[in-house]
């Protein structure tokens, strides 16, 4: 006799990354109360959230850009670059727009706010699991953003983040540590970040970055 019990639809499966204990699990408990989602991990920093996303393979990751061991751009785009399908919204306090079109030129799929309605919450994973695209903010990035965004003078998201580090003012080992990466290895992107820039020194390719837009103020001025 033919069964006609209906099979259960996947559930999305979810990874929330963020390094408030309060914050992952308010938005547990949230998540928890759509049918189609569960919630398949957790990471409190950059380095936890590489290591486990391979483990538990979700679906849709959240990730939080202010991590204690390294921005979470770092985490974006060493997931995204291992797993080019990865579906990564960024969570966050401000619509900062230099902020986000880092994270997207790293990876992330789109963003939204913390502040944002559940039912925009809801939506962006549900496109997202679905692989579209979508912006989940208040508002898309500005056309100067998305015109940054498909050129940056050919930079690669390794080379645009160590550019970043480097506007820090950041020694080749201190960028090493935070990017997870090798010390010879960010001196060949700071080599090819020269080159692209058509820049002598450090301090030329950062000035000459900031000039043009690649970078803001912010970054060169960050801690």
């Amino acid at each position: 006799m033919q069964s006609h019990a209906m099979s259960q639809p996947r559930k999305i499966r979810i990874l929330l990354v963020d390094d408030h204990a309060v914050v992952r699990q308010g938005f547990a408990a949230l998540l928890r109360l759509q049918p189609d989602f569960v919630i398949a991990g957790h990471a409190a920093t950059a380095r936890e959230a590489i290591d486990i996303y391979p483990q538990i393979n979700p679906d849709v990751v959240l990730m939080d850009l202010n991590l204690p061991d390294a921005d979470g751009t770092v985490a974006i785009q060493t997931i995204a670059e291992r797993n080019p399908t990865a579906q990564i919204a960024v969570l966050t306090m401000y619509d900062n727009e230099e902020r986000l079109l880092q994270a997207m030129r790293c990876g992330a799929k789109t963003y939204l706010l913390k502040s944002a309605e559940p039912e925009t919450l809801f939506d962006t994973i549900r496109n997202l699991a679905a692989s579209a695209v979508c912006v989940g903010g208040t508002r898309a990035l500005s056309e100067r953003s998305a015109a940054l965004t498909r050129d940056h003078f050919s930079l690669s998201p390794r080379e645009f983040l160590v550019l970043t580090q480097v506007a820090q003012g950041k020694s080749n080992d201190e960028i090493a540590s935070a990017l997870f990466m090798s010390v010879n290895t960010v001196k060949t992107h700071v080599r090819s970040v020269l080159a692209k820039l058509d820049a002598k020194s450090r301090t030329a390719a950062v000035a000459h970055a900031v000039r043009l837009g690649i970078i803001g103020i912010r970054d060169s001025e960050a801690d």
